[in-house]
Order: C-alpha cells, then sequence, then structure tokens
C-alpha cells in the first residue's frame, strides 16, 4: 500500500518550467533586483548580468557635477532684488540685495587688500565695502576700474554694525559692474565759475606753493596752491586726509615742477572756490616743466586762489605768452559791427585796444547783452586767443560781463 500511494503521487505532481530572465541587473531566476550582487538575495540564483560598478560611479560623478553646474548657474544668473537705499533698513539686516547709484566716494586700503566706496542712487546713500577683495577685484575689471561720478550697480549682503551702521559688504567683486562712464570735462582754472560747485572736473596744473599750517583748535591743515597757465586755484587737506593718500600720489604731489593731470571735485568755501582731489590713483604726470615757465605761470594767474576772480590787466600788457590765459578788463566799446552770427566789438581800456565777437549764441547767458552799443563800458573775463596771428579777447564765462552807460 505505501509503494502505491507514493507513486500514485509522483504521478500526479506536474512538472513546471522556470522562465529565464535575460535583464540587465535582474535575477535570471526570480526577476529580483540584484543590481551589482553576484548572487540573487532571494532565490540565490547566480545573477550572470550584473551592473558594472564602474558604470554606477561614472553616473553618480557625472550627475553631481551636473547637479553642481546647474545650481551654480541658477544662483548666479538670478538677480537679486533691486532695493531704493532709503527703503533699507535693520529689518533687512542679512539680506542678499541689489543697489544702483552714482559713486560718490572710492578709497582703496592696499595694506589690508580691501576697499570702500558709497554710492547714491538719488533717494540716499549707502557704503559697500570688500573686505581682502581689492586685488582680485582689480584682476577681474582690470583698465575698467571705477571713478568717482560713474554709475554702478553692486549685489551683496546688508548688515549693521555700531562701527559701520548700515552697510553692503561685497563678497564677490563679479557681482560688481559699472553701467555708464562718467567722462569728465577738462578745464583751464579760469573758466572755474561758482556755478561748477560741487562739479566734477578734471585739471592739468602744477603745485605752485604749499604749508603746513595749524588752526587755533590744533587742528593741522596742507594748504596747496594749484596752478595753471590761466589762473590759481587752492586746495586744503586735513591731517587725516593726508595720511590716507598713496605713496605714488604723495611723491608727485609733493616734486616740485610737474604738471599733473587731476580729477577733482570743485567746492566753494566762504565765496572762494577750491579744489579737492576726486581720486589720488588717478593723477598722472604730464610733464617737467622749467623754474621759467612755473613763473610766468604763477604771475599770470596770481590772485585767483583767494578772490575767485582773474587779476585785472591791460590791453597794452598782453603778448603772445598770454595766449590761454584768463584776466578781468575794464574798457569801453569803441566800435560794434555785426558779423555773420555775432558781433565784433573793438574795445579800449586807455592803454590800448582789442576786438572780441560777441557770438549770438551767448545772447542768453550775457545779462546786460542789450546794452551793447559804441561808447558803452564794459567789464568782465577774457581769455587771451589768438586768430590768423592776431592776438583777441575770447568770452568763455559770460556770465561775468557787465555793460553800462559811460559817465557824461
Amino acid at each position: 500500500m505505501p509503494k502505491k500511494h507514493l507513486s500514485k503521487k509522483k504521478r500526479t505532481v506536474p512538472r513546471t518550467r522556470h522562465s529565464v530572465v535575460d535583464e540587465e541587473g535582474l535575477c535570471p531566476t526570480c526577476g529580483y533586483f540584484c543590481a551589482t550582487l553576484l548572487t540573487c538575495p532571494r532565490c540565490g540564483a547566480r545573477v550572470e548580468k550584473r551592473i558594472s560598478i564602474r558604470l554606477i560611479k561614472i553616473i553618480s560623478v557625472a550627475g553631481s557635477l551636473a547637479g553642481i553646474i546647474l545650481l551654480w548657474t541658477a544662483a548666479h544668473l538670478k538677480e537679486p532684488m533691486l532695493v531704493n537705499i532709503e527703503d533699507i533698513d535693520e529689518k533687512m539686516n542679512g539680506a542678499y540685495i541689489r543697489v544702483a547709484g552714482k559713486m560718490v566716494s572710492y578709497l582703496e586700503d592696499t595694506s589690508r587688500n580691501s576697499l570702500r566706496m558709497k554710492i547714491d542712487d538719488g533717494t540716499g546713500q549707502i557704503s559697500i565695502s570688500a573686505f581682502n577683495k581689492l586685488s582680485q577685484f582689480k584682476k577681474i575689471h582690470k583698465d575698467r576700474l571705477p571713478e568717482l561720478g560713474d554709475q554702478v550697480e553692486a549685489a551683496g549682503s546688508l548688515s549693521e554694525t555700531q562701527k559701520f551702521g548700515i552697510a553692503l559688504f561685497l563678497p564677490v567683486p563679479e557681482r560688481f559692474r559699472i553701467i555708464k562712464k562718467l567722462q569728465l570735462k577738462s578745464y583751464h582754472l579760469a573758466d572755474i565759475s561758482p556755478g561748477l560747485a560741487g562739479t566734477l572736473a578734471r585739471i592739468s596744473v602744477f603745485v605752485s606753493s604749499y604749508e603746513k599750517r595749524k588752526t587755533k583748535k590744533g587742528i593741522i591743515l596742507h594748504s596747496f596752491i594749484l596752478s595753471d597757465r590761466t589762473a590759481n586755484i587752492s586746495m586744503v587737506l586735513f591731517d587725516s586726509e593726508m595720511e590716507r593718500i598713496p605713496g605714488q600720489a604723495r611723491e608727485l604731489l609733493f616734486t616740485k615742477g610737474l604738471e599733473l593731470d587731476m580729477p577733482v571735485k570743485i567746492t566753494e568755501y566762504k565765496g572762494r572756490l577750491q579744489a579737492s582731489i576726486s581720486d589720488y590713483s588717478k593723477i598722472k604726470m604730464i610733464r617737467r616743466l622749467s623754474s621759467k615757465e612755473m613763473d610766468r605761470i604763477t604771475k599770470a594767474g596770481k590772485g585767483y586762489g583767494t578772490t575767485g576772480t582773474p587779476p585785472v590787466n591791460s590791453f597794452d600788457r598782453i603778448t603772445s605768452a598770454d595766449i590761454g590765459a584768463s584776466y578781468s578788463f575794464h574798457a569801453i566799446i569803441a566800435e560794434a559791427r555785426e558779423m555773420g552770427k555775432g558781433i565784433l566789438l573793438l574795445l579800449d581800456d586807455g592803454k590800448g585796444r582789442m576786438e572780441v565777437v560777441v557770438w549770438d549764441s551767448l545772447r542768453e547767458q550775457i545779462k546786460d547783452y542789450g546794452q551793447i552799443a559804441i561808447g558803452i563800458k564794459i567789464s568782465g573775463v577774457f581769455q587771451i586767443s589768438e586768430y590768423k596771428g592776431k592776438l583777441q579777447l575770447k568770452i568763455t564765462r559770460p556770465e561775468t560781463l557787465h555793460l553800462e552807460k559811460k559817465a557824461e
């Protein structure tokens, strides 16, 4: 009986045939995902087509690099919010923002490899600091470094400290850019009028005198007289500012006889025009002057630095050496003749005669233009020029001209 039962049971058990899985990384017997394993953890079958470990490493590294590049690109291209300076307060401490405005201050500290700037967007001013970034900043921006008056934009982190107040820190120099460069206009000193106070300008001058003095309050002042062939102008620096002047700029200022190209800001103090250097790093030497040249230039511009007006001169003393210089004259209109787009006047100061053309374009700038006639007194500042080998006057400061009837 037992044998018959066993044989009968054996005949009733169906024969099964396992299907073979032929996919990489899967068990060929049960289909379980084995990845890089040699044997299936479920059924113990040997895995013939396991995934290559090298391929997994390559895919992992490539994916990581691609992710990093995408994140960097997104962070680099995303522009921080542009904020008006007047809207910045302590609640924004730590925020990453963007500001844009005019550069009103720029100071480099080479000893600390740092720089500090200040910009004005019309609503307020804010300091921008880049600690230990000066060399990197110069390497990135090279010959396109910012100057006073430039329209700039900067992105950085806001920080409020007791020492600096609310300031913007520039961690990445690439986040600074110049929107528009200011083209400084060059002026002869005699052409600088009170109306230019607060204006940035470029002048070509030499230091004709220097004096160090102490005020009654004990403040040390450094007084310079800057001269060109047209006039003189003063420049006064506090002792604290003198200490911050870079060595190269200091050497140029104190080397006698150097004609210098300077970017300056025109200021006015107690009715006197003054100049203050806007960026010491931009001072450049033009040429060396002889002692004779310096004496002649200083004499031509004598008085401008203290009075704000070129000295009074007479026509009989004018020579070709005065071409380009400006003087104050008092004369009478001896002749007046219309020509082209202006009026040719012959002026007589009692010691000589000189001609000047009053162009129609100056009509609105000369207060007493309607009184131009023979016999009228005229006074003001004129520049000496030359036309076809003949010396004549040129009106460069029409606002200084005054005309009145001759007393009977």
